[in-house]
């Protein structure tokens, strides 16, 4: 019986490996819909204490709305975290939840971070934050990981996969690596990507054409 059992298990390797290679993907490139609960990676800004971090953010005070005070994070410091505002500002007023992703660097200045969203959208989305440490993000393992604890976690809190989404904007290159593997290997899962230029949001979901 076992040797029946192995056989039958070595054939349907042969079949697997056999058909794999004959399966074809497709990559869906849309705007998203709007996600409950957005996962973004907050990059450090170098140079920079938390106290003078914070004496850039209050300077937004003088400006006239919304917009304009988006255009001040331009030529300054603060336009580091211009994309991850981008990815906040787009899934709003839905947003319930936004896991901010840190490194052992960029966490000494998520305050700051969560300063910058109260001046921008107020102190109610500012409540939304939830940090996640993690050491390095050059370590595309230690984050995969931390993504999939973060999805299991979120779902206790009853958002499915299909509520979130992954932003890769923020971070390092291998942030976004480990980004687009958390999403692209399990159904229901997106991520999207701020352009530099036009702060245009696009998300990416790839799936199995045949």
């Amino acid at each position: 019986m076992i040797s029946a059992s192995l056989l039958c298990l070595f054939f349907l390797w042969l079949a697997g490996t056999y058909y794999a290679r004959e399966l074809e993907f497709d990559v869906v490139e849309e705007e998203p819909q709007k996600k409950k609960a957005l996962i973004l990676f907050l990059s450090e800004i170098r140079n920079k204490s938390s106290q003078e971090l914070n004496d850039e953010i209050k300077i937004l005070d003088t400006a006239e709305n919304e917009s304009d005070r988006l255009s001040k994070l331009q030529g300054s410091s603060l336009s580091k975290w211009r994309m991850p505002v981008e990815a906040i500002k787009y899934h709003l007023p839905k947003l319930e939840r936004i896991v901010v992703v840190t490194s052992s660097l960029s966490s000494t200045q998520l305050e700051s971070f969560r300063l910058l969203i109260v001046k921008l959208f107020g102190e109610e989305e500012a409540k939304k934050i939830l940090q996640e440490k993690i050491e390095d993000f050059e370590s595309v393992s230690e984050i995969f990981e931390k993504l999939n604890k973060i999805y299991k976690d979120l779902e206790k809190e009853g958002f499915k996969a299909k509520h979130v989404i992954v932003d890769v904007t923020g971070g390092q290159k291998t942030a976004s690596i480990a980004g687009a593997l958390a999403t692209t290997v399990y159904a229901d899962r997106e991520f999207q990507y701020v352009s530099t230029n036009t702060y245009q949001v696009k998300s990416y979901d790839v799936g199995l054409v045949s």
